[in-house]
């Protein structure tokens, strides 16, 4: 048998999805339950990642990549650039893997949630939503067999500028991760090296408990951040 065949049986590998990445047809692997490929494929075709073009050279950072699809699309598009595609979920960090390898893409691959300074903490992932694996959620702090959970290192974003990003090289940011986004800036000092930030904002009862607004975190961004921000 192949390498790829003895890695199916050992992961449980299924191929699941037939998307389009950087125009070009690709294999997809996922929860058999989960939207998350579809919906993710659905914000590709709108645009949404079709990042500009910069002169100068630029490293693309997936923070919550899951699937690594939003990274594939960005490197075949961007030749030159740079992908580091951060999953701290470990169903989801195998599935990116996986589809990396069987669509002949590379990226730096971390698996790291990002958080205000070093920890551990617990995710939480369900099945049908997969690119909801979340430290956010009131199932983190009890069991749920449907949502199974799991210890996760947390590292700040400082760490992946200071280790992985070449330093004279600016980063495009793409961040998606659940509800973290709200304390992932708070130690941050390398704004100037952003040139492009794509952010997504969760709201929950949790994060509403715990003080957290959209509007705050906002705030926050602006006041620290003047390149383009989605």
């Amino acid at each position: 048998s192949t390498a790829l065949e003895r890695l199916e049986r050992m992961w449980s590998y299924q191929m699941l999805f037939e998307a389009t990445l950087g125009g070009r047809p690709a294999i997809i692997s996922d929860h058999e339950d989960s939207c998350v490929a579809k919906n993710i494929q659905h914000d590709i075709d709108r645009g949404k990642f079709d990042f500009k073009k910069y002169n100068e050279r630029v490293t693309f950072i997936d923070i919550g990549a899951c699937l690594g699809m939003v990274s594939m699309h960005v490197a075949r598009r961007e030749r030159s650039t740079s992908i580091i595609a951060i999953e701290p979920h470990p169903e989801n960090y195998k599935h990116m893997l996986m589809n990396l390898y069987d669509n002949n893409e590379y990226a730096l691959t971390l698996p790291f949630a990002i958080g205000p300074e070093f920890d551990r903490s617990v995710i939480v992932r369900n099945n049908s939503n997969t690119g909801g694996a979340t430290m956010n959620s009131k199932f983190c702090k009890k069991s749920d067999k449907r949502r199974p959970q799991s210890t996760v290192v947390v590292v700040p974003l400082n760490l992946i500028f200071e280790e992985f990003v070449p330093e004279h090289e600016n980063a495009i940011v793409k961040m998606d991760i659940e509800g973290s986004e709200h304390t992932a800036f708070d130690t941050f000092e390398y704004w100037d090296r952003i040139v492009c930030l794509h952010l997504e904002c969760h709201m929950n009862d949790n994060l509403r408990n715990k003080g957290f607004s959209s509007d705050r975190l906002l705030d926050f961004v602006t006041s620290k951040f003047s390149g383009e921000l989605h």
